[in-house]
């Protein structure tokens, strides 16, 4: 019988840089292979004073979405002059391609911003796209809401709404809401990768197997040539991302903020950022 999909382990999400201005709960691609792919890194951080440097990326997207409870909103900065506030429950997806460089830092010092940064992977075709920012107020998403659950399509299609964001690649952001004793169903699309990540409270995830995952654990699932219905149910209050997109097979080579297919690839893109082709901030 031909293989329809593959799930990880449940796995804790690892608590990183817990001092003061600045706590993560992360998730990074080694842990899971490529089974998420195109799901590179999650953090879930919060965040109080400046933390972090102007940076570059390239070779994938970036993306920032601040959560609907955050006491404050993130200012992001970046090369090719885009200088906004990304409030509770807005998302601003960067897709470095070719090379950009920003900054992002807490709107109001002092006040915890909370949200998440994902990393997304962008297939070869894409790599060396011009880079470009898209932007969802809380607002603008679509929202389902039924039998206590609510689901925010940030990104991509649930049923039959679709995020006004329009990516290059098929990818699904949907910022769920559980209400005790709900249970919510998605048609997840063949051939992608992705991960479902309990922010809190406790959800069973049912595909070929059933599945515990707890707050602050999380669960990657890769489906091949066939659509499939994963199943979410909770027994109490329960918050959840649910992530995927257009899994790729191209292999990856990483250096430092670029993510890119082979080695001379990363060599051209380090001569992109010395010659300042990636815009100065």
């Amino acid at each position: 019988m031909k293989q329809t999909m593959i799930s990880s382990n449940v796995m804790s999400a690892t608590p990183r840089g817990n001092h003061g201005h600045f706590k993560v709960r992360q998730i990074g691609f080694r842990n899971f292979e490529d089974i998420a792919s195109p799901v590179l890194n999650i953090d879930h951080y919060t965040m109080t004073e400046r933390t972090f440097q102007p940076h570059p990326h390239a070779g994938f997207s970036a993306i920032t979405y601040m959560f609907e409870w955050s006491k404050a909103g993130l200012r992001n900065k970046d090369s090719k002059g885009d200088d906004s506030i990304i409030a509770p429950g807005d998302l601003h997806w960067t897709l470095a391609g070719s090379g950009i460089i920003h900054d992002e830092f807490p709107e109001k010092e002092g006040t915890p911003s909370e949200g998440i940064q994902l990393f997304v992977n962008l297939h070869p075709q894409h790599k060396l796209l011009d880079p470009k920012v898209y932007k969802l107020a809380s607002q603008d998403a679509p929202r389902a809401k039924v039998n206590g659950v609510t689901v925010k399509v940030v990104t991509g299609k649930f049923g039959d709404l679709e995020s006004p964001v329009k990516l290059p690649e098929r990818f699904d952001f949907f910022d769920i809401e559980m209400l005790e004793d709900s249970e919510l169903r998605i048609n997840a699309f063949k051939n992608s990768g992705g991960i479902i990540y309990v922010i809190d409270g406790e959800a069973t995830v049912s595909t070929e197997t059933e599945s515990k995952v707890a707050g602050g654990q999380y669960l990657a699932i890769r489906l091949f040539d066939a659509d499939a219905l994963i199943t979410i149910k909770v027994k109490r209050n329960s918050k959840i991302l649910y992530l995927r997109g257009e899994h790729d097979d191209a292999p990856l080579v990483s250096y430092g903020p670029f993510i890119m297919n082979n080695p001379n690839e990363i060599e051209k893109t380090i001569e992109r950022y010395k010659a300042g082709k990636m815009g100065y901030l």
